[in-house]
């Protein structure tokens, strides 16, 4: 993508997440604007004033709050697209969100034509198979480790908490029962 230099309002707009504690560069603008989560840059936002709008400061802060390496914006850009409500955005949000919704059923093999809609046994018993399909290979991450553990616990003569006890990872009983180990 070909960069163009920065007018004064996408300066401005760097200032202004600066301000609030966040960075965000010209650049990241550029790709929010194509992105439709943030309205265009003129260079002059609001010429009587030779400032921003407040609105579009407050975007940009929230979406640079958001921003890192590696990381989505996601809900918060679907949040943008409704808001704005023009017919470029609500496209976009409908299709990210078909995206979202069909992604656990293509991964399964499954087609919307394969579930059916009638309310009789042999559609439920159906639409059970259709929802057995979408768990298999799903992994309960946090059961599985918890079973690794347990199975070494005794065998390093540690006792674990009893599970669903512990609020976080990190609480002291399961971080002294991982020093232990």
């Amino acid at each position: 993508m070909t960069r163009t230099p920065p007018n004064a309002a996408e300066l401005a707009l760097a200032t202004e997440v600066a301000r609030s504690g966040w960075t965000a560069t010209p650049h990241q603008f550029e790709r929010w604007h194509a992105q439709g989560w943030l309205a265009p840059s003129r260079p002059v936002d609001r010429p009587a004033t030779d400032s921003l709008r407040p609105e579009t400061a407050g975007r940009a802060v929230w979406l640079a709050a958001l921003s890192a390496p590696g990381r989505s914006i996601g809900w918060i850009g679907w949040m943008f697209w409704s808001i704005d409500e023009s017919p470029q955005t609500a496209e976009r949000l409908r299709h990210a969100l078909a995206e979202t919704l069909q992604h656990p059923l293509r991964r399964a093999g499954v087609t919307l034509a394969q579930i059916p809609y009638a309310g009789t046994d042999s559609a439920f018993t159906v639409r059970r198979e259709l929802a057995r399909a979408l768990l298999d290979g799903r992994r309960a991450i946090g059961r599985e480790l918890d079973g690794i553990l347990r199975a070494h616990d005794a065998a390093e003569d540690v006792i674990l908490p009893a599970p669903r006890s512990v609020s976080s990872p990190f609480a002291t009983s399961l971080v002294e029962a991982g020093l232990a180990f």
